[in-house]
């Protein structure tokens, strides 16, 4: 079966289930059409008559013994451990997640979830091939000598959810001066300047947090030296928790007259409805030497200076009007929309 659903009246889910007497098979994807570049996510759900015995994998021994096959090139998402449970995927071990049992037509399932995730960048339609899960029911044991009860009589299930049609389109152009780099659906950036042990007085450590809105976000391309103006990068690190990329960078002073680095701009794509962009503003940190070294201790803020349609790149703020804007700025209390 292949349908759209309403999701809560937000969200649109494309849908596929296949079914077997023991097993339900469905996937979903959050959206029917994705921008390039853009982090597709697609949820699979395996449903198991709950209280059935289950015969253990060949040579795989897992919490749930059923193989799933699925498209490879996919990142499955990670599960906390009070959930995560193992199954087999693609010949693999994967962790999935261990839901609340399901009554379906007065049967009870037991559920299992897994979320995996790729960017897609082809345009056009994209066609994902079905999936299937198989594994093996015991009917009844007996005793054997050596290894105590072993499967006796079992039978083959099997259920496959059909292919998956969705629609890739192309970025519209980003708005001039904006050096989008790949960022998509960013909610907040963080600039902050932390401790160094370094006793070169031209030396700075810096930290640039940039946190994504849903897992379906990209945090698009490593800062550039380009982006702290008269301070170069020596070096720098990156992390990620969850939503949230940290880039931590060195950084070197290299005009004696600079008292402040930054602001950073971070030009995200926001893809929801048609898709627009936006530029992210943080605020400057304040360097010793500086006149206004106290300002250091509020420069975690940060603020939207555009909202622009997708459809009307020419009223895009440039880059020379955004850092204008930094003439007249009060607080990072506000948020400044352009349009």
């Amino acid at each position: 079966m292949r349908g759209v659903l309403c999701f809560c009246c937000l969200v649109t889910l494309v849908f596929s289930q296949g079914n077997d007497a023991l097993v339900r098979l469905e996937r979903s994807a959050t959206k029917a059409r994705y921008f390039a570049g853009e982090r597709m996510t697609v949820t699979t759900r395996v449903l198991i008559q709950a209280e059935v015995s289950l015969r253990q994998l060949f040579g795989r021994r897992v919490d749930i013994p059923v193989e799933l096959l699925m498209p490879v090139g996919f990142e499955f998402a990670a599960v906390s451990d009070a959930q995560r449970v193992t199954m087999v995927v693609n010949g693999q071990a994967v962790s999935a997640r261990r839901l609340d049992q399901q009554v379906i037509d007065g049967e009870s399932f037991d559920v299992y979830e897994l979320a995996a995730s790729r960017v897609v960048q082809v345009e056009g339609e994209m066609l994902l091939p079905s999936i299937t899960v198989r594994g093996e029911r015991v009917l009844s044991f007996r005793e054997d000598f050596f290894e105590g009860r072993v499967p006796d009589k079992t039978v083959v299930f099997e259920a496959q959810a059909p292919e998956l049609s969705l629609e890739v389109v192309p970025l519209p152009t980003a708005p001039p001066g904006s050096d989008f780099r790949g960022a998509m659906d960013v909610r907040s950036v963080v600039f902050e300047l932390l401790p160094t042990e370094s006793t070169d007085a031209d030396i700075f450590m810096v930290a640039l947090s940039v946190t994504l809105g849903s897992i379906g976000g990209s945090f698009g391309d490593a800062p550039l030296a380009s982006d702290f103006g008269d301070f170069t990068i020596v070096e720098q690190r990156s992390e990620t928790v969850g939503l949230t990329r940290k880039h931590v960078l060195q950084l070197r002073r290299a005009v004696s007259e600079a008292l402040s680095i930054g602001p950073v701009m971070v030009c995200c794509f926001n893809p929801r409805g048609e898709g627009f962009f936006e530029l992210l503003l943080t605020e400057s940190v304040a360097v010793p030497g500086g006149s206004s070294e106290s300002e250091a201790e509020g420069a975690k803020g940060w603020m939207r200076v555009g909202s622009l349609s997708s459809e009307d790149v020419s009223r895009a703020p440039t880059l020379e009007f955004v850092m204008g804007l930094l003439m007249v700025k009060t607080r990072f209390s506000i948020a400044l929309v352009l349009i």
